[in-house]
């Protein structure tokens, strides 16, 4: 064990609004969700916090998520290192954490949310190749935006207290009564 790096239970944060955006489509997925969960571990002699995200976990894996609105923050060569070192440490974390450690006692993955990134579809595949080779997967904002309207327009909205999956019915799904689709009135850009 190695005390460089918190071993006890974290109180949660509250996320912003992209992390709130991941954390309902995780849960569109199938996955129970904690979100904004800090700790602290020791880097250049000096203690600093890290977040992590959202933590999901459903039947038979658990995910690690972090959100970034720009994909390059995360993955240039200048800070992916950096990017891996977050998800080892954070896996340490839970695995020393006795609480937490069955969260890591089965199959983990490494998850990057990201809004938008300025790098060309030849660079942007080299850093999905580069994030597989860690384990890590990319999700797009705008691919879970279209998951989460597919969801909606399969299930509805049911019951719901969470503002985001309510303004994202608004946004995207068709109105019933009298075919008036809202959408029609809305333009909105995700990126790319």
């Amino acid at each position: 064990m190695n005390k460089k790096i918190m071993y006890y239970p974290s109180v949660s944060g509250y996320p912003d609004p992209y992390e709130r955006i991941a954390q309902r489509w995780m849960e569109t997925q199938g996955y129970i969700t904690n979100t904004s969960m800090f700790y602290w571990a020791f880097e250049k002699s000096q203690r600093g916090y890290r977040d992590i995200d959202i933590l999901g976990f459903n039947g038979k894996e658990t995910v690690i998520v972090n959100v970034t609105t720009n994909l390059d923050d995360k993955a240039s060569s200048a800070k992916f290192s950096e990017t891996v070192k977050f998800f080892e440490l954070t896996e340490e974390y839970l695995k020393e954490t006795p609480q937490y450690s069955w969260l890591v006692e089965r199959p983990t993955k490494r998850m990057i949310f990201y809004f938008y990134s300025y790098r060309t579809q030849k660079a942007l595949d080299e850093v999905f190749a580069k994030c597989k080779s860690k384990d890590i997967e990319l999700k797009s904002f705008k691919d879970a935006i279209k998951d989460i309207n597919e969801y909606l327009n399969n299930y509805g909205l049911g019951k719901t207290s969470s503002p985001i999956i309510t303004l994202l019915a608004l946004l995207l799904m068709e109105d019933k009564r009298e075919g008036l689709k809202i959408q029609d009135n809305v333009k909105v850009d995700f990126g790319t």
